[in-house]
């Protein structure tokens, strides 16, 4: 069955659009904050986590647009999803990927992997594995938003424990329709979600992309920074 949301393309207006263009996008919207990370730590790595990578397509674009140090990326998803993003990364040139299995053997040390991977792949119970490091970004598009309220701050709690900023796309609950989605996500309200969280928003707004595959514009992107960054 052909949709806009399970093709590579989707239409507007009668015209047929690539649905990838909206990773460039977001790429875009977060390219003069990590300009800014990269100016502030000239000879260090650059450490991002990525919570729900998909397919891995912002993952890939990074690292083809990111030349000085190299950057360490972290993505936490389900493991379904790790041998698909992780082969499409492979695929994109972006081969020098620790699995769970390889990051277990490791002694489940995030430094110790960073020694040998650019990549590491997480599951969500190991989350409170990403205390041990500073990260430099936190990604999350599209699914803190579809967790249980619990979860969600779990998540919420380690990114203001140790990120220095944070780039997210999640609903505002505008267009939430309860008698078409029923309880499926029940708590959709990410604006609520974030309320109290010990970071500053120094940017927001509604995404071009996410505006074409809605009527009502329902997902925001919020840029939170920690206080000096």
């Amino acid at each position: 069955l052909f949709t806009n949301l399970n093709s590579v393309f989707f239409s507007v207006d009668g015209k047929k659009l690539n649905s990838k263009i909206m990773h460039y996008e977001e790429w875009q919207i977060i390219r003069p904050l990590l300009d800014r990370l990269r100016t502030d730590k000239p000879d260090q790595q650059i450490k991002i986590v990525e919570i729900g990578a998909g397919e891995g397509q912002l993952a890939r674009i990074l690292f083809s647009k990111i030349e000085r140090e190299p950057i360490k990326y972290v993505i936490v998803d389900l493991p379904s999803m790790h041998m698909r993003s992780a082969y499409f990364l492979f695929t994109n040139g972006v081969t020098n990927i620790c699995t769970y299995k390889e990051f277990l053997e490791l002694g489940g040390s995030l430094e110790a992997a960073f020694e040998h991977f650019d990549v590491v792949f997480l599951p969500p119970w190991e989350k409170s594995k990403l205390l041990d490091i500073e990260v430099d970004l936190y990604i999350n598009m599209r699914s803190l938003s579809e967790m249980s309220v619990g979860e969600a701050r779990e998540y919420l709690d380690v990114i203001q424990s140790n990120g220095r900023s944070f780039f997210s796309i999640n609903t505002n609950k505008a267009s939430y329709n309860p008698d078409k989605q029923n309880d499926i996500y029940p708590e959709l309200s990410f604006l609520e979600l974030s309320d109290g969280l010990k970071l500053n928003v120094t940017e927001t707004g509604a995404t071009f992309a996410d505006a074409l595959f809605m009527k009502n514009i329902h997902h925001v992107y919020t840029i939170f920074e920690r206080s000096g960054v």
